[in-house]
């Protein structure tokens, strides 16, 4: 389903939206524009496993960055509609997408969010994130990785400048992103 050595059939091949993504990368499409993340992350921290995040950066020119991030709940293979699962703020029951853009006018300047938008039906969005490839089992000695795509209308939530739109369409695939265990026992040692 990712690049790589292996044969991969058509079918398979057309399960993801950008089936050429490198594995341990993103491929995101905004409203037209492709973009590439090859900083991304996955983490599972609490005791329940019922919450996966999911974390992708891109860097781009001068002092500005591109963050997107998908919060899974509870991990498990299939397709989640983004307007029913971001429904609620339940902490084992709230799937969503958010994309931020990020930017600063120099070195010397912290870089502070311009503008966010949101999978959330409360702030416009709806879609789909569907999960084709899950390996979570910390213990064995196998690895631990997600692959998915997602596709779906983003609501603005969060606007410094006052001139992004009030909706975009992103689209995005995702290919066996390593996922680390951040789970800690109940004296907080990880």
């Amino acid at each position: 389903m990712c690049e790589s050595d292996d044969a991969v059939t058509d079918i398979e091949a057309d399960s993801l939206l950008f089936p050429d993504v490198a594995c341990g990368s993103m491929a995101v499409e905004i409203d037209g524009v492709l973009i590439s993340y090859d900083d991304v992350f996955a983490i599972i921290s609490d005791p329940a496993v019922c919450r996966l995040k999911l974390t992708a950066v891109n860097v781009g020119p001068g002092f500005e960055d591109r963050i997107i991030n998908l919060v899974i709940s509870p991990p498990n293979l299939g397709t989640y509609i983004l307007e029913e699962t971001g429904a609620t703020d339940e902490y084992c029951e709230l799937t969503r997408v958010t994309w931020q853009y990020r930017s600063a006018a120099s070195a010397d300047e912290e870089i502070l969010p311009q503008f966010a938008y949101s999978s959330r039906a409360s702030f416009g969005g709806e879609g789909y994130l569907e999960i084709t490839e899950l390996e979570l089992n910390f213990e064995d000695d196998l690895p631990d990785y997600i692959s998915g795509q997602f596709e779906f209308t983003a609501g603005v939530f969060f606007d410094e400048t006052g001139a992004a739109p009030d909706t975009i369409t992103i689209r995005g695939s995702f290919c066996e992103i390593p996922i680390e265990n951040r789970i800690c026992d109940t004296d907080g040692i990880c």
